[in-house]
C-alpha cells in the first residue's frame, strides 16, 4: 500500500470519477486513516460540475 501525505496531514479527501470504479479505491485511502467521500460525477458535464 502507499503512504497518503494528505490523511497525515489531516485533510479529508473528496474523490471523483464517472464511473463506479471511484468506489473500489475507498478502500485503499481508507486504510490508510483518511477520511474518504467517493462521489460518482461525470465532471466534464454542467450538471456534474456544479454538484
Amino acid at each position: 500500500m502507499h503512504r497518503n501525505p494528505h490523511g497525515e496531514n489531516g485533510y479529508d479527501l473528496v474523490v471523483a470519477a464517472e464511473d463506479d470504479g471511484i468506489h473500489a479505491v475507498v478502500g485503499d485511502l481508507a486504510a490508510s486513516g483518511v477520511s474518504v467521500q467517493p462521489i460518482q460525477v461525470d465532471l466534464r458535464t454542467p450538471k456534474g460540475s456544479t454538484r
